[in-house]
């Protein structure tokens, strides 16, 4: 059975400045001098801790975006086609992954084939 490490007072503090620093829970946790799994239980039982983590979380993802419309102004065709993809559905920017076949299988049984 492991042994619990004590916990410097105040991680959740280093911890969400490294978050909203570097958006990797596992360097942050590091540089907390905490393992993961204490980050996932204060978060189930601290709820304002949950909501600074998921404002973090918020601000990574406004990042990516800002930064998908960047290489969509520049004419980048891999992140335009990944944006009609996701977000045009609805004016026919599909992608189908299912083969569409009009095949017809014909089976016979044979009485008394060898063995």
């Amino acid at each position: 059975m492991r042994r619990k490490k004590p916990q410097k007072p105040g991680w959740q503090k280093i911890f969400l400045e490294e978050y909203g620093a570097t958006y990797s829970i596992t360097i942050a946790a590091e540089k907390a001098g905490v393992r993961r799994r204490l980050v996932y239980t204060e978060r189930e039982q601290n709820e304002d801790f949950k909501e600074a983590m998921d404002d973090i979380r918020e601000k990574s993802i406004d990042i990516a975006e800002n930064a998908l419309l960047k290489a969509i102004d520049q004419g980048n065709i891999t992140a335009i086609i990944f944006f009609l993809k996701t977000q045009a559905k609805h004016r026919g920017y599909v992608e189908d992954n299912f083969a569409n076949t009009n095949a017809t299988i014909k089976v016979e049984f044979v009485e008394g084939g060898e063995n």
